[in-house]
């Protein structure tokens, strides 16, 4: 049934035909205010009742198992929300499996949720232009960066990656290395003597500042041939201000510090790692010391990348984007009805095994990849920062290959995959490993004890558990490194 269908069944519909807007809405009108309002809560409900029986006859969806607990207003979304960012889906799929659905908020429906690689590969590699991004973020999308790569679909987005495509290749990453390193050791410096004004040389700095400010300095040089000046410029400080305050009210990042605030939240989330692994810590600065000491000069864009020339530094790399993917999640819409391969059967409760499911146009998939990347029954300890897993001896740590997404960097969704896959992710690869090994030549980070929760916010955003009021930030305790010690 249509909804015209339904308001034409309604008692009034006939005396509406006549009816004009003033009086529609008057108190002396035919219909009063709150009737109108009923009408429309009526309307709504109905027409979910009706989506969800045509669903439930002609799509699968209904057959997948759901964790327990779903509120009757908010559905699942809601206790999800509540804890860490991918804390509550990590729980349900070592509870329920690598596929499940939950009821969304508003009675808007089912959301299938997954972590199967077959499904992964079908709805992100194979068929990616017969799913897209939700009515509800593409505006937002298209509100923060126009009608760019990440708002485009279809042909499209296809024309604009071929148009982009070339700027991005090794050789052009490659001659950006210069801009980045100049960048770096203009941080780094001031970082020292922002150090050197605490008493003892040693303090609390937050961070998610200074990696912001060094970050957006690489993004202007490479990307717009323009100097931030460390954020000191005044454009620089507009940038970073707008930015705080958005994700500290829970909006998404500006186009312009979206795609540089990544890499400063990941580097930020290893030092908070690495501050409560002294072993680790000192291991990882031993490497990068000897090796500089080794060669005689600063790395090469080359000897960075390549993961066997500093391989405790590659396994950190690999661990850091596991555990604190800056796109934690990632959804799509199918655009028409469709089949959904299942790398992991199902068993249903009559004892039936579901190989694939069928999906109705419209059908919500989500991949919390902050979740997937951490799921305990794949990675046996998915919520312990352990980069040693990485290393080529320990090889039989890794999860299977086949339960990976096949098109996604290192077996995982940090980057999306397939032809979505994030066209600057070599860069932003460079960017990090040159960040974390310069400041842990230069510096020892200390547990200062702080504990962290982390929203999803355009991107990962951390908060200080007991001052969240206090906004977006990452605190952690510095001094300087002894090199007499390496």
């Amino acid at each position: 049934m249509s909804t015209s269908a339904i308001l034409s069944s309604l008692p009034f519909a006939p005396t509406m035909k006549n009816i004009t807007s003033t009086e529609f809405l008057s108190n002396d009108g035919g219909v009063s205010v709150p009737s109108v309002f009923l009408t429309v809560g009526a309307v709504y409900v109905v027409s979910r009742i009706v989506k969800s029986f045509v669903w439930q006859h002609s799509s699968d969806v209904h057959k997948v198992p759901s964790p327990p607990g779903a509120h009757w207003l908010w559905g699942h979304e809601m206790k999800a929300f509540m804890k860490s960012c991918g804390q509550q889906y990590r729980e349900w799929f070592d509870e329920t499996g690598t596929v499940y659905k939950i009821k969304a908020a508003l009675w808007y429906g089912d959301i299938l949720t997954t972590a199967d690689a077959g499904i992964i590969n079908h709805v992100l590699t194979k068929h990616i232009y017969e799913y897209e991004k939700s009515p509800m973020i593409r505006p937002i999308a298209e509100r923060l960066v126009g009608h760019g790569l990440v708002w485009a679909e279809g042909e499209t987005h296809k024309r604009q990656r071929n148009l982009l495509n070339p700027a991005f290749t090794i050789d052009n990453v490659r001659n950006m290395a210069p801009d980045v390193m100049e960048c770096t050791e203009r941080f780094i410096t001031a970082l020292e003597t922002k150090l050197l004004g605490f008493p003892g040389a040693e303090g609390s700095i937050d961070m998610q500042e200074w990696t912001a400010k060094v970050t957006l300095d690489i993004i202007g040089r490479v990307g717009f041939g323009h100097d931030f000046h460390l954020g000191a410029s005044p454009e620089a400080q507009r940038i970073l201000k707008g930015w705080k305050n958005q994700a500290t009210q829970g909006f998404s990042p500006m186009a312009i510090v979206a795609g540089h605030e990544t890499t400063s939240g990941t580097v930020n989330y290893t030092l908070h790692e690495l501050a409560k692994n002294q072993d680790l810590q000192t291991r990882l600065r031993r490497e990068i010391i000897e090796f500089h000491k080794e060669i005689g000069r600063e790395a090469t864009f080359e000897e960075y990348m390549n993961g066997n020339k500093m391989p405790l530094l590659d396994a950190v790399t690999k661990e850091a984007l596991r555990m604190y993917p800056a796109a934690s999640y990632t959804e799509r819409t199918a655009i028409k009805d469709d089949v959904l391969p299942l790398r992991n059967p199902i068993e249903l409760p009559n004892g039936k095994t579901m190989t694939e499911i069928r999906i109705k146009a419209g059908q919500a998939i989500f991949f919390p990849v902050v979740s997937i990347n951490r799921i305990n029954s794949r990675w046996g300890d998915g919520e312990t920062f352990r980069p040693e897993r990485w290393l080529s001896n320990n090889a039989d740590e890794l999860p299977d290959k086949s339960e990976l997404p096949s098109a996604g960097w290192n077996g995982s969704l940090t980057f999306s995959a397939g032809a979505r896959l994030c066209i600057g992710y070599k860069l932003a690869l460079y960017e990090y490993k040159i960040l974390l090994a310069s400041l842990i030549r230069r510096f020892v980070f200390h547990d200062s004890k702080t504990q962290l929760e982390f929203r999803f916010v355009g991107s990962l955003q951390p908060r200080v558990v007991g001052r969240e009021d206090e906004g977006v930030q990452l605190p952690i305790h510095m001094s300087f490194v002894d090199e007499d010690d390496y």
